[in-house]
């Protein structure tokens, strides 16, 4: 199997597992340096990918000027491909299994915002136009629940339960739903 072959049945698969698209988008993305790391390897079928092959790439994304993270999330994108080629049956062993995800140093907390940045933060939007209060809603809603962004943007009406003050989040991260407290 090609890498494009698998590049359209992955993408597919990805979309039928209900993947976010953002996930989606960076997923393949991801895979692009894998495929030009096969290219300068002589490897064009991924049938014949075995583990001291993936390792040697691990090596190479570890050797790469990229941030950890971004590291990280390449080598995770290319075992989840081959997590795929199995269970389409493309594979019988996936060579990836068994290989250690790549962990993120110890990170401090960042730092929180002070109460007074808290306060400008929230007298920043204009609340004599409809925008501007549209806004200021958002950020607070924003600093009182811990809601990302993503979270935020597909909200609707029906996700708010004033009475019990309550908030239904739906395909938050890993493509779960909660019920968050609402702020005053």
């Amino acid at each position: 199997m090609t890498p494009n072959e698998a590049l359209i049945e992955f993408r597919a698969w990805l979309v039928g597992c209900h993947y976010r698209l953002a996930t989606i988008v960076t997923d393949t993305a991801n895979l692009r340096p894998f495929w030009a790391w096969l290219s300068n390897e002589g490897i064009t079928d991924l049938r014949s990918i075995n583990r001291p092959i993936l390792e040697r790439y691990v090596a190479h994304v570890q050797r790469r000027s990229v941030g950890q993270g971004m590291r990280i999330n390449m080598v995770q994108s290319v075992k989840k491909l081959f997590r795929f080629l199995v269970e389409a049956n493309h594979l019988l062993i996936d060579p990836a299994a068994g290989i250690p995800n790549l962990k993120m140093g110890v990170q401090l907390p960042r730092p929180t915002l002070t109460q007074e940045e808290v306060k400008k933060l929230l007298a920043q939007p204009n609340m004599s136009v409809w925008h501007g209060i549209r806004d200021r809603a958002i950020l607070e809603l924003l600093y009182s629940t811990g809601l990302r962004s993503g979270e935020v943007a597909i909200l609707t009406v029906y996700d708010v339960d004033l009475a019990a003050g309550l908030l239904k989040v739906r395909s938050g991260k890993g493509g779960r739903s909660r019920v968050v407290p609402l702020g005053k």
